[in-house]
């Protein structure tokens, strides 16, 4: 959510660029303690959890 403004993180990320199109993965960051981390990073971590079982 931007605003008023709903999408996906691909959507978003376009609107608050004024852009036609984005990759959400790699446009929107998270805060930790190291300092910021790319949502695509996250989401390689967890896969890799995962598959490890």
């Amino acid at each position: 959510m931007l605003g008023d403004k709903v999408g996906s993180i691909h959507r978003i990320g376009a609107v608050a660029q004024g852009a036609g199109a984005c990759n959400g993965w790699t446009f929107w960051h998270i805060e930790t303690k190291k300092g910021l981390k790319l949502i695509d990073e996250l989401r390689a971590e967890i896969r890799s959890e995962m598959a490890a079982g």
